[in-house]
């Protein structure tokens, strides 16, 4: 079976004003790391990577544990070998940022924090496949008007991660341990919210919020 579809992914912010090369390698790679370590998790195999944050990496093995929680019958192994693991020092701000797909729950999650002043986040890629440039013009119009109405902040993220895995096929293999398909099971929570964290370095931002979706009742 294939489980890989490309050799390469991307991730591109759209419309910031200041340049991310004053984001460290460390930071920079946790998105594409976030993508890929679940399934380095299932097939207990090693990645190997030049520098990560210090904060991300002590709590890799957290969420392995909880996904661990969530799924007992998978065997969550693997290992992540990093040369140089690096404390970066910045004194973050009490600021939001919330993923913002126009959908009921993220709608929710807006209101519930409209204090806040939350900047507006959408992957394109995600929801809409990159090639569907009328629905994707669609959401930026719409999320633009959103956001200009209740003079919120937004951000764009072009990523293309959703095709970065054949998640088909890694559904098929591990459907047994899941009971569950990969996107939904293994990969979409901690991908989606990953691509916040380079802007949210960039930008000093403390806070990430990812919307809810129906209660577990």
């Amino acid at each position: 079976m294939i489980f890989f579809m490309q050799k390469t992914s991307f991730v591109e912010y759209l419309n910031i004003d200041r340049n991310l090369n004053e984001v460290p390698e460390g930071i920079l790679i946790i998105p594409i790391l976030c993508n890929v370590l679940p399934v380095s998790w299932m097939f207990d195999t090693t990645i190997i990577i030049d520098e990560l944050d210090k904060t991300f990496y002590e709590s890799i093995n957290r969420i392995k544990n909880k996904y661990s929680d969530l799924y007992p019958k998978c065997d969550f192994k693997g290992k992540l070998i990093v040369k140089n693991i690096i404390d970066y020092e910045i004194n973050y701000n009490e600021k939001y940022l919330s993923f913002f797909s126009l959908g009921v729950d993220s709608t929710s999650t807006i209101i519930n924090n409209i204090d806040k002043n939350p900047i507006l986040v959408n992957i394109r890629g995600s929801d809409i496949p990159l090639e569907e440039e009328v629905g994707l013009n669609y959401i930026g119009r719409k999320l633009t008007d959103f956001s200009e109405e209740f003079g919120l902040k937004r951000l764009f993220i072009k990523s293309d991660f959703r095709r970065l895995l054949n998640t088909q096929n890694l559904s098929n293999k591990f459907q047994e341990q899941l009971d569950d398909n990969w996107w939904h099971g293994l990969q979409h929570g901690m991908s989606i919210i990953s691509h916040a964290i380079p802007y949210a370095y960039l930008y000093k931002i403390n806070n990430v919020l990812i919307p809810s979706t129906y209660s577990y009742s």
